[in-house]
């Protein structure tokens, strides 16, 4: 049987930003899930209004990586 190792992976930048993000989107499902278990929710508009403003902010983000300026 082989001896388990750590291993560390090094990540540029925008790879790290991605994951954060990732792991946000993850995040935010769970607690979702364990709010709709327990009956407890938000109106729909707020929650409309908060996902545009995250898919504007990684549209900003795709778009400076990119090097083009959203219109």
């Amino acid at each position: 049987m082989e001896k388990e190792r750590a291993a560390a992976v090094i990540r540029g930048g925008k790879a790290r930003e991605k994951i954060e993000f990732e792991t946000a989107v993850l995040s935010l499902l769970a607690r979702g899930e364990r709010e709709i278990e327990t009956d407890h929710g938000y109106d729909l508009e707020e929650v409309l209004a908060e996902a545009d403003a995250l898919l504007a902010e990684v549209n900003i983000h795709t778009s400076r990586a990119s090097g083009h300026m959203p219109a």
